[in-house]
């Protein structure tokens, strides 16, 4: 018979080779140390040509649990996000995921809004919904201890969307960088997530037209559309290079690798930082949102833009408006 530390070893890689592709290296390490820490002391038996622990195996259910979402169409981040919270919350909760209860649950999101916010705790509530949710169906515990946890109430922080004036700052902080520009007038034109950006390839957009196909949340195709700067700078970037990879961007130097959202992040956050001001991705995708509304464009079309799936969550950017109009009246009424 196998020595148990070969099945362990044996196992442990076999789980760290399912998430490989959904995790980053520093998790993977996490993961595979939180592993050998957890199966210490216990057991390992080979059955039916398959591994089992006798304790009921955290690992094995987590596993089996991203596998799941994966098929489900989450995004490596999501993945990474949801792997993120599982590992925290479980690291510190010493029991079977059979065994824990809604007093474990309740200390974890206290402790989190304790050392860091409620939204954070929140975000935790909700991952942790869906994972014990899926341990329910997937008839491993009776009841999903999350049942009685409500949602973590937290003041609406809206974004403000950036100024005319602030946009064309930002447009001079960059200069002549043209993968830079591209990048910016792509985002302010479309209105894309930054992952949705750069998941892009080359044929997705059709600089004739001025369109783009782009994958988004919950794996929801939509048309998003250039305007004339966005298709200009884009052109030229996309002259300017000298490699054949599928990407729409790209890093700078070889191998020429597919830009990730980090870089993306980057980009934005250090013509920012020139101007003192604080941007990122996503505060374009609000501005562009704006200023469609501002422009007349009714909600509706800017729900589809954005891949909203609910009109909801776009009518916080028509609130935003309202919070202009009445702070202009404040200053010149």
């Amino acid at each position: 018979m196998m020595p148990d530390e070969d099945l362990r070893d044996t196992y442990i890689k076999s789980v760290l080779n399912d998430v490989g592709t959904v995790l980053s290296s520093k998790d993977l390490m996490l993961l595979q140390n939180t592993m050998y820490a957890k199966f210490e002391g216990f057991t390992l038996t080979r059955t039916c040509k398959e591994l089992v622990v006798d304790d009921g195996n955290n690992a094995d259910i987590i596993k089996r649990f991203f596998i799941a979402k994966k098929i489900e169409g989450l995004s490596k981040r999501s993945l990474q996000v949801y792997f993120y919270h599982l590992r925290s919350t479980l690291e510190k909760i010493p029991k079977r995921i059979q065994d824990i209860n809604v007093t474990d649950i309740r200390l974890s999101l206290a402790e989190t809004m304790t050392n860091s916010s409620k939204i954070h705790a929140d975000n935790q509530r909700r991952i942790l919904s869906s994972f014990f949710t899926w341990c329910e169906e997937e008839d491993i515990i009776d009841r999903s201890p999350m049942r009685r946890i409500k949602k973590i109430k937290f003041p609406e922080h809206i974004r403000r969307p950036l100024e005319a004036i602030e946009v064309e700052k930002i447009r001079q902080a960059i200069g002549e960088n043209i993968k830079e520009r591209a990048i910016f007038e792509f985002l302010l034109s479309t209105a894309c997530r930054a992952a949705e950006a750069v998941a892009l390839n080359r044929r997705d957009v059709d600089l004739l037209s001025g369109e783009a196909i782009v994958m988004g949340k919950g794996s929801r195709e939509r048309k998003v559309y250039l305007n004339a700067v966005a298709k200009m700078f884009l052109a030229q970037y996309l002259e300017s290079r000298k490699d054949d990879n599928e990407a729409l961007f790209v890093s700078d130097k070889k191998p020429y690798k597919r830009l990730g959202t980090g870089g993306v992040e980057d980009i934005i956050r250090k013509a920012g930082e020139l101007l003192g001001m604080h941007t990122f991705p996503h505060r374009l995708r609000h501005t562009a949102a704006t200023m469609a509304l501002q422009r007349g464009m009714p909600i509706e079309q800017v729900q589809k833009m954005l891949g909203h799936k609910r009109i909801e969550t776009t009518l916080i950017y028509a609130k935003t408006i309202a919070d202009d109009v009445k702070y202009a009246h404040k200053k010149y009424c």
